[in-house]
């Protein structure tokens, strides 16, 4: 299998979350039940780590 990269990179980023973050990272998609969710890690303005409960 091949793999490349998307030409159109990053397909996420800081200003597509709905609330203030300093980056987003460590992304990944997968899809359940016909539906795709993607998953990400982001920071902060102050470099803490944030978590948002589904």
């Amino acid at each position: 299998m091949l793999v490349n990269r998307y030409k159109n990179n990053p397909i996420l980023t800081k200003d597509d979350v709905p609330y203030p973050v300093a980056t987003v990272h460590n992304a990944a998609v997968v899809k359940h039940n016909g539906t795709y969710i993607m998953i990400f890690r982001s920071h902060k303005l102050n470099g803490r780590s944030f978590w948002v409960k589904p």
